[in-house]
């Protein structure tokens, strides 16, 4: 879970998710932005090769309240399947 993220306009931004995945398959992950539902990203996050190369990808999320510096994003998984690791974001 990431908090305090400021937000001059609410509705979408783009989330630039930096992360490693060593395994040959890509990897899952649910988002979810404040109390909004959860979404799937499936397969979203390809290998890099190995733990220590770091990949990204960018995800446009939505439920951002503008004004707000008590805006949250939450990564999961319910167990089913494996996340990567996450090493930064990067909000835009």
């Amino acid at each position: 879970m990431i908090g305090k993220i400021k937000s001059t306009t609410g509705t979408v931004h783009s989330v630039v998710v930096y992360y490693t995945n060593g395994d040959g398959n890509a990897r899952s992950m649910y988002v979810k932005v404040n109390g909004n539902p959860a979404v799937l990203f499936s397969n979203t996050f390809k290998s890099t090769g190995n733990w220590t190369n770091v990949g990204s990808v960018t995800l446009n999320l939505g439920g951002f309240v503008a004004g707000s510096s008590t805006n949250m994003i939450t990564f999961s998984t319910d167990g089913t399947f494996a996340a990567p690791d996450l090493d930064f974001i990067e909000v835009n």
